[in-house]
């Protein structure tokens, strides 16, 4: 069940169970067709979450994501200059009843893009 609603910029309304992430934006682009979705997670277990996306549904299968994730102390130094750095890829999302299910990894900044 969903307890916690955070309406984007976009007219879209984002849905959450109590507790779980510390921050949900979205965004919709001019057009209508992209809706981007950045989740902070500051604890330090992973979370499978689902997440409602009221108002938008996603023609594609697909979501592009990039994922920062990494101690709260991990710093990037001359000597490791990608120790710390976001990773891309595309994930198969399971769009249904009107929400997607992801797994957060802790101490993360997770963006989302649905088309």
């Amino acid at each position: 069940a969903f307890s916690r609603t955070t309406l984007s910029q976009s007219g879209v309304a984002l849905r959450l169970p109590p507790q779980s992430i510390q921050v949900l934006l979205g965004h919709r682009s001019e057009d209508g067709k992209t809706l981007t979705v950045r989740v902070v997670k500051t604890g330090k277990v992973a979370l499978p979450a689902r997440i409602g996306l009221d108002g938008f549904v996603p023609r594609k299968r697909a979501a592009h994501t990039t994922v920062l994730t990494g101690d709260w102390d991990a710093i990037n130094t001359p000597e490791q200059p990608d120790h710390v750095k976001p990773i891309e890829s595309d994930w198969r999302h399971e769009f249904k009843d009107g929400a997607i299910g992801r797994t957060f990894a802790p101490y993360s900044f997770t963006i989302l893009r649905f088309r």
